[in-house]
């Protein structure tokens, strides 16, 4: 309780937001998991109100493990999740899309039936891609992906 008042006197939103994360997971370590999703929920918001967005995702996936402990209905997460979220900060919505498929093993072709659109404008999207993530092919984009989920 004394930790959580001086916190409050914390004037930048970064420091308040690590002090609310260590009591968090402080809670979640006595199994108190209200105080600790109360704690993690500030910790996330002030980490994205700072700018710290990969601090946030750390606090987010917490909350996401302490959900599941709890025995709560946690959103399914797909395979490469973290990958798609690291890489929608470089990416423009469409060349996620035609990324993510292509990691997935899908041809020009396919991906542009599945998306709608030509064969040349998922080779377009992908050179754009591959010049963004500074890969040179679909072996290296897919390698680059799986790093990227397993280190994020």
């Amino acid at each position: 309780d004394e930790v959580a008042e001086i916190a409050r006197t914390l004037r930048s939103p970064f420091e308040r937001a690590r002090v609310e994360m260590m009591l968090g997971s402080r809670h979640a370590i006595r199994d108190d998991h209200s105080a600790a999703r109360i704690h993690l929920q500030y910790a996330e918001r002030l980490f994205e109100l700072s700018g710290a967005t990969a601090w946030a995702k750390s606090v987010r996936r917490r909350l996401d493990r302490l959900e599941a402990r709890e025995g709560s209905i946690v959103p399914a997460v797909g395979p490469l999740s973290a990958c798609r979220a690291a890489w929608s900060l470089r990416l423009t919505a469409r060349e996620l899309e035609v990324a993510m498929r292509a990691v997935r093993g899908a041809a020009n072709r396919e991906i542009g039936e599945e998306l709608n659109v030509s064969v040349r404008t998922v080779e377009v999207h992908l050179g754009r891609i591959f010049a963004k993530l500074d890969v040179r092919s679909r072996v290296e984009l897919t390698v680059l992906a799986h790093r990227t989920d397993q280190h994020v």
